[in-house]
């Protein structure tokens, strides 16, 4: 959004209002955060893109234990000479990278220069420097012992051998002695390797050197490979320390509205102080929190014209109280949505380690949070349930309306007809409430709470402070086995398809996750059973017929899994193809496998596994517990407040793995779920389905495909 020319003064003071006033207009959300008396500055500065915070600002190194805490060796600070009075000024920072979590480490590892930019200003030395250092510190002192012990006479037996090794290679090589010496020393005075070469005729030995030369160059290249792909994974480790996130909204290829939230890392300018020489490095990176800031940072998107290429993204500082030369800067980096002072204190450490007081503080929060959340006993989930199947078919035409593809693809079963307007439908397959009618949906079935056999799992936005003191449990404690398996998995509340889904063993990362999407972290599952070396998952459809007076849950006798492609390890936690399992919504390939395959495998693999009487019953029980504990309780955490005439069912898919143990564990349950892959294993899934809930022609073959829980 420039400034219009114009002809006359009158003309150009005229235009540059109107534009200010359309900057107003089309950035009023953005600028509503921040003091209306700085939108003209903020609005020229973004025209003219003024980056003038180097005039004001200037990095100051911090001694040793600060920086070790605070992640960095520089903070930034007014320079000398200079102040500010308390909002009299804007700034802008530009962002040097913007990028998702999905894509960052492609594009680290393809973009070299932005590999070196990223890992110079977070401060990643080169690969196990300080060990190299460490060594040559130790070597210069072993040296200087050595030095002083040696005497003229160990010097003169060195080069006597040496001499004596000259002459024997160029005796039994027939060569000169210039000729053996320098094959000596390029062996490091090994006498069989130097002689060897030597003897070799002239071809013989430049092809064993151009073997030589590939071998070292194969290795080096290796050597380069693995020390890129440590800095690689050094700087996506300290992203979460220096990167914020803002929320933009997108159309995609069919024209819908899809949210996206992207992390960036301010940009690095020019700024020097009073006695140091002008140098490059970080500046809204080097900004401090405080609980009483000085300073207000916010992420800008600066809409300049009408196309999404003319969008361009910085963040605005502005001084909130007076400042002079030499204040240090700072902002408050805790979300404003976070008011709790234990929580806050368990954000900060994204940014920096805690101390011991703190950490036994967060693991006492995790313990007593703990102490609150019992699993039900058995005794206690003694829930009356009766079988979910009619006891006998029902007549008449039955008119079915829904909007879900699979639906009306595969519903062909006698006597039931699919109509296009739910005012003439006898059963609606919907995913909201509706007053009447016979509906898809069981109301309250919001959350089923935690139970013994569910991962430990943390919602971020309401349980941060015992998630993190979980984490540093693990971590601080003394079981090296717990410390190695820390891995969690963060799930976006409400996404499907494993989007936005990550396994990570950072806690800054675990922290930074509720910045973005709402998350929950759950423990990683380090020791599953394997497939053919490979992670699965199973997903069991369930059908509930009914919550009162009887709980009425049946289970489809017919399971899909979903295989990594990549054997399973703990390495490469990244790897989408090792840790995952869900391929029908990506690029990769998917293994098509029926469960009957799937469980004369597992059987071959295990001799004496027998999963219909040793694996199924738990499973079975474990979504029994399910249930029964939301039966247990009202909405939002069950759906026990139902009322009994209310005529309604639910489908639900219910993910399970399991164990190198064999113990069932839940990882989701998931309402109205895509049931598509279940009719293209099944084609009749439907029919079943739809005889099960109404009685319809069929029956007894539903009876013989659903599972009874009762």
């Amino acid at each position: 959004m420039a400034i219009p020319s114009a002809t006359s003064r009158q003309s150009s003071a005229s235009d540059e209002v109107n534009a200010f006033n359309a900057f107003v207009e089309l950035h009023r959300y953005q600028l509503a955060s921040l003091p209306e008396s700085l939108w003209p500055r903020l609005f020229n500065k973004l025209c003219n893109d003024t980056l003038d915070a180097g005039n004001y600002f200037c990095l100051a190194e911090l001694d040793d234990e600060e920086a070790a805490a605070l992640g960095s060796p520089y903070t930034l600070q007014v320079a000398e000479g200079k102040a500010l009075a308390r909002q009299s000024d804007i700034f802008l920072l530009d962002h040097a990278w913007t990028t998702t979590p999905e894509r960052a480490r492609e594009e680290l590892e393809k973009n070299e220069a932005l590999l070196e930019r990223m890992a110079n200003l977070m401060g990643i030395p080169e690969e196990e420097e300080e060990e190299e250092e460490a060594e040559e510190e130790a070597s210069s002192s072993d040296n200087a012992g050595s030095v002083d012990s040696w005497t003229a006479r160990d010097n003169d037996q060195k080069a006597d051998a040496h001499e004596a090794m000259v002459e024997l290679a160029a005796q039994q090589a027939n060569v000169s002695k210039d000729t053996a010496r320098a094959m000596l020393e390029k062996e490091s005075w090994d006498l069989i390797s130097a002689v060897s070469l030597l003897t070799l005729s002239d071809d013989a030995r430049e092809a064993a050197e151009q073997l030589e030369r590939r071998v070292m160059g194969d290795i080096e290249q290796r050597d380069v490979s693995a020390r890129r792909a440590w800095r690689v994974g050094a700087v996506l480790n300290a992203m979460w320390r220096f990167a914020g996130t803002y929320q933009i909204t997108m159309l995609n290829e069919k024209g819908e509205h899809r949210e996206e939230y992207l992390w960036y890392v301010m940009d690095e300018m020019e700024a020097g102080c009073s006695n140091t020489a002008s140098f490059l490095h970080q500046v809204g990176s080097a900004i401090r929190h405080s609980s009483t800031p000085n300073c207000c940072v916010v992420p800008f998107l600066f809409v300049r014209g009408p196309n999404t290429s003319d969008t361009i993204s910085y963040c605005v500082m502005y001084p909130m109280q007076d400042l002079a030369g030499g204040d240090r800067i700072s902002r408050n980096m805790v979300p404003a949505d976070i008011s709790d002072p234990l929580s806050r204190q368990a954000y900060l450490c994204a940014f920096s380690t805690p101390g011991p007081a703190l950490a036994e503080q967060l693991i006492r929060s995790y313990k007593d949070n703990n102490a609150r959340i019992q699993p039900l006993a058995d005794r206690q989930l003694a829930v009356a349930m009766s079988p979910a199947m009619l006891p006998a078919a029902s007549t008449g035409t039955l008119r079915v309306y829904s909007s879900a593809t699979f639906i009306r693809q595969h519903l062909q079963l006698a006597g039931v007809e699919l109509v296009d307007s739910r005012e003439a439908a006898d059963l609606l397959w919907l995913t909201e409430d509706f007053a009447e009618q016979f509906a898809s949906l069981l109301p309250g079935q919001e959350t089923y709470g935690r139970v013994d056999w569910y991962p430990e799992t943390f919602n971020l936005v309401e349980e941060l402070a015992p998630a993190v003191g979980c984490f540093l449990a693990d971590a601080l404690g003394e079981d090296a086995e717990k410390r190695k398996e820390n891995l969690w998995i963060l799930k976006p509340w409400n996404f499907g398809r494993s989007i936005g889904i990550a396994v990570t063993d950072n806690l800054s990362r675990l922290i930074r996750t509720r910045d973005s999407v709402p998350c929950i972290a759950q423990r990683y599952l380090c020791r599953p059973l394997l497939y053919d070396g490979r992670k699965f998952d199973l997903r069991y459809i369930v059908l509930v017929r009914a919550a009162r007076p009887h709980l009425r849950v049946a289970v489809y006798r017919m399971f899909w899994i979903r295989l990594a492609n990549k054997p399973f390890s703990l390495d490469d936690l990244h790897d989408y193809e090792k840790h995952f399992t869900v391929m029908n919504y990506s690029t990769y390939a998917m293994t098509q496998l029926r469960h009957t395959d799937f469980i004369s495998r597992l059987e071959r693999e295990r001799p004496g596994l027998r999963w219909w009487s040793q694996v199924q019953p738990r499973i079975d029980q474990v979504i029994g517990h399910v249930f029964k504990a939301a039966a247990l309780q009202p909405a939002p955490l069950g759906f026990s407040d139902v009322p009994s005439d209310k005529d309604a069912f639910a489908v639900y898919g219910i993910d399970m793995m399991l164990t190198d143990q064999l113990q069932p564990v839940l990882l989701e349950v998931n309402f109205s779920p895509d049931c598509l892959r279940a009719c293209q294993y099944e084609p009749d899934f439907v029919n079943h389905l739809i005889s099960a809930v109404t009685g319809r022609s069929g029956l007894d073959k539903a009876r013989e495909m659903f599972r009874d829980l009762a």
